[in-house]
């Protein structure tokens, strides 16, 4: 077994040093330990919810290196893939509106639609006042797009520098057919495609707070990414609404996001076919490793992304520190 290891991560690393990669790819560095793991916990859940192909990375971020990489469909490398993540990509919208000093923290927001405080027992029936502050850390309003229409009403180009020059994350094709407008309103972010290993290297880049925006605003971000997720009170992950297990883990704290993005199947959106995503940060105050767990067109329904991808890496990191 240690030697099939070996040579697929020769094979990886290989085709690392010949294949497309982003401008920031880490080195890939294999730990046989880990990509047991890794390769289990995928493989696994890929068969239970019937995906196309399922992905896991492990990036270890005192090294910087990729230290696990696992691909159920082996004729493809999709980590190197440009592809759109969804709604994973939300969080570095938020980044980029805050970075470009359009939104100070104690601005205040307007929410006609009910929004949970944070810690509150009740939801409110009318409109509701929140700051920015507030609002990276609820979950819901983590995804608003009013933050960053107001951000970036008067100078579009803004959003375009900070993901374009900051985090080498270009527009897709779809969403240059769109004007701004439709883009945010159709949740600016969403569009916006990368590599899986580069995506993971900003979620451990923003773990360890060395993005290029305001470590006050860094640790906002961060604590609204483990509230969005692991909280039983909010977010997608834990609302759990099909009944498996909950993702929050007892054995080690985690900050993360889920994304789906709809697949384009002879043309056009498919309102049944997604990929779904999960990326996150362990332990969450002290992070050592960042974890990417994806499925392609699960044709298991319901499929969830919180439910299944972000259980995935919360059985990832337990295995990691149980042993």
């Amino acid at each position: 077994m240690k030697k099939i290891l070996f040579i697929l991560a020769a094979s990886l690393s290989l085709f690392s040093a010949c294949g497309p990669k982003s401008p920031s790819a880490p080195q890939i560095v294999i730990d046989s330990a880990l990509q047991s793991i890794v390769s289990d916990h995928v493989t696994s859940m890929a068969d239970n919810i019937r995906a196309q192909w399922g992905l896991g990375i492990l990036m270890d971020l005192q090294s910087g290196t990729i230290c696990a990489l696992h691909s159920t469909d082996t004729a493809h490398n999709y980590a190197f893939a440009e592809m759109e993540m969804g709604t994973i990509m939300l969080p570095f919208t938020i980044l980029s509106a805050i970075n470009t000093n359009n939104i100070p923290l104690d601005t205040i927001f307007l929410f006609p639609a009910p929004v949970r405080r944070k810690n509150a027992n009740l939801y409110s029936d009318s409109d509701t006042t929140y700051h920015l502050r507030d609002i990276i850390a609820i979950s819901n309003a983590l995804l608003t797009d009013d933050v960053v229409e107001i951000a970036f009403r008067d100078n579009p180009q803004l959003m375009q520098d900070f993901f374009h020059k900051s985090l080498d994350i270009q527009l897709s094709p779809h969403s240059q057919e769109l004007s701004y407008k439709d883009v945010v309103n159709r949740s600016v972010g969403y569009h916006y495609t990368t590599t899986p290993l580069h995506l993971l290297s900003l979620y451990g880049k923003l773990a360890l707070q060395q993005l290029p925006c305001d470590t006050v605003s860094q640790r906002l971000i961060c604590q609204g990414l483990h509230d969005v997720v692991w909280n039983n009170e909010l977010g997608t992950a834990s609302v759990n609404p099909w009944g498996s297990r909950k993702a929050q883990s007892d054995i080690v704290s985690i900050a993360g996001k889920t994304g789906s993005a709809s697949l384009c199947i002879d043309g056009s959106r498919s309102a049944r076919s997604h990929r779904i995503s999960f990326v996150g940060y362990f332990p969450e105050d002290n992070p050592r490793y960042a974890c990417l767990v994806m499925f392609n067109a699960p044709s298991y329904f319901p499929y969830d992304a919180g439910t299944h991808c972000g259980s995935c890496v919360r059985h990832i990191a337990e295995d990691i520190y149980s042993h």
